[in-house]
């Protein structure tokens, strides 16, 4: 899964991985999917999307979405009823020094 910086995204044009993309809105999502993006994670740095905004966004994206920010699945009901395939707890891994 890539965290796009407006890199080109034509890492598989063949079709042999599915390539997710973290996005932190609606603009930066529809941007990614005209990259090539096979799916999303929206997980803005404010914290997750209020629901009205992620259902939106589902009915426009056109391939999976994940929701960011849930480090459970206690909501994923509600997050499918907006339209999300499922939640994500995005995280950074550390280097060790």
């Amino acid at each position: 899964m890539l965290r796009r910086r407006g890199q080109n995204l034509d890492v598989d044009r063949e079709g042999a991985f599915l390539v997710g993309v973290v996005c932190e809105d609606e603009a930066g999502a529809l941007e990614a999917i005209g990259e090539g993006a096979h799916f999303l994670v929206v997980a803005p740095q404010r914290g997750p999307l209020q629901h009205r905004e992620l259902e939106h966004l589902c009915a426009v994206a056109g391939i999976p979405v994940f929701a960011g920010w849930y480090p459970d699945a206690r909501r994923l009901e509600q997050l499918q009823v907006a339209g999300a395939h499922g939640c994500a707890m995005v995280t950074t891994k550390m280097a060790e020094a």
